[in-house]
């Protein structure tokens, strides 16, 4: 097989699972992506799918190249589902007996640079799609042989197999448990649908630079009750804390730390619980906060979620519209862009983060002139909203305490977690 361009390894799945060492008659397959040009530089990630692939390059050898089998196919007959297709299943039988195609799956990819080959951990599969990793730092040397980085690719994916072999993506240390996020505020009768729709297809015709959909899932709907509280004590937790109603009874705790609306602020999400009290007894005797609640509001939100391929930094952008419960001509819309995690394993600094984050946020602007909404990034969050609206009108402070709807016994909140783009 020629030795440039962009590899994907199939084996036996022990390579991934014990970090088994290649022995010479191990039977490997060797496919060539297609519509996968290298980059001049290593990548982050690498996606990939047959669904639509014609004339696709296939080799089936041992590991020490004395015997091999080569065919041209059809991308339905590369991978099915999850499983191996007809083509590779049958080279694979050919050269290693009957029971072996089963234990087999795509396992690495390879991209060849001028400095060498970098390697590609699997890392999330869908049926019919693959996601891989960069795990190489640094180049492996090119020698004659197309399987010169088998065997660091190996030892690379057992080193990172903590991240790799599971759904937990990184965060920069600088970032961690912290929100980074810009707001376009919209007029209040914005219609949100047409641009969140018409923006996701956008980003799936590959008019973002640099951005593809988000592996798994890249679009949702949110629809919920909001009661957020100002908080005004201790010093050290002024923000606010608010109640995100999933279900009846049922909420999810938003907690943000901030005096002034700015880029990033601490954040923390928690749950779910169900309180047994009025929101506002629970925020003073179990949370610990001096807290005035504000006018409870129902959100509708839409969610685009994509991520770099270049460096594996996953953002959201949001379309939401707030209405309050007791003055329904009260609206807050926002384009929201939020930077939420990164599916990579080498490591990474708040600069790279931010430097992309900046250029999403000015496509957003200009996508946003296009449908003749003229605005400025800014910060504008919901609790500067609601103090808003209070000032204006203090009637509607809430006087009675708020409680959520068929609230249930209490329990324990858990799964607590950096802001992920889920509410």
């Amino acid at each position: 097989m020629q030795s440039t361009g962009v590899l994907m390894l199939i084996g036996d799945t022990s390579l991934l699972e014990q970090g088994t060492v290649t022995a010479a008659n191990d039977v490997v397959t060797l496919v060539t992506l297609p519509c996968h040009p290298p980059a001049r530089e290593p990548g982050n990630t690498v996606m990939v799918t047959f669904a639509e692939a014609r004339d696709v390059h296939v080799e089936t050898r041992t590991v020490d190249g004395s015997r091999r089998v080569t065919a041209t196919t059809d991308g339905s007959r590369v991978l099915t589902g999850l499983q191996l297709g007809a083509t590779i299943s049958e080279m694979i039988a050919a050269l290693a007996g009957p029971g072996r195609p089963a234990r087999q799956a795509p396992l690495f990819c390879a991209t060849r640079h001028r400095d060498g080959w970098h390697v590609y951990s699997r890392t999330h599969q869908r049926p019919g799609r693959w996601c891989f990793i960069r795990t190489s730092a640094t180049a492996i040397p090119v020698t004659g042989d197309d399987l010169c980085w088998l065997d660091e690719a190996v030892a690379l994916h057992a080193a990172h197999s903590g991240v790799l072999s599971t759904r937990h993506c990184t965060v920069p240390p600088a970032l961690a448990g912290k929100e980074v996020e810009i707001k376009y505020t919209l007029p209040a009768g914005t219609a949100i649908w047409p641009l969140a729709a018409g923006t996701h297809t956008r980003m799936t015709a590959g008019d973002i630079p640099g951005m593809v959909p988000r592996f798994g899932v890249d679009f949702e709907m949110h629809d919920f009750d909001n009661h957020l509280f100002d908080v005004t004590a201790p010093a050290s937790q002024r923000g606010y804390v608010s109640f995100m109603s999933v279900q009846p009874g049922t909420c999810w705790i938003k907690r943000k730390r901030f005096t002034t609306d700015t880029l990033i602020r601490p954040e923390t999400v928690s749950g779910p619980i169900r309180p047994d009290q009025a929101l506002d007894i629970y925020v003073r005797d179990v949370l610990g906060l001096d807290a005035r609640p504000l006018p409870p509001f129902r959100r509708v939100r839409y969610d685009i979620m994509l991520e770099s391929i270049s460096t594996g930094n996953h953002y959201c952008i949001m379309f939401d519209r707030c209405t309050l419960h007791g003055a329904p001509d009260e609206i807050l819309v926002q384009c929201e862009i939020e930077y939420i995690r990164s599916r990579r394993v080498l490591p990474i600094g708040e600069t790279l983060v931010l430097d992309e984050f900046q250029d999403l946020t000015a496509w957003c602007g200009e996508l946003l002139a296009s449908h003749g909404i003229i605005t400025s990034a800014g910060y504008y969050s919901k609790l500067s909203f609601l103090r808003d609206v209070i000032r204006r009108h203090p009637e509607l402070t809430p006087r009675t305490p708020s409680r959520l709807q068929a609230a249930g016994e209490a329990s324990e909140a858990r799964n607590e977690c950096a802001g992920d783009g889920d509410f």
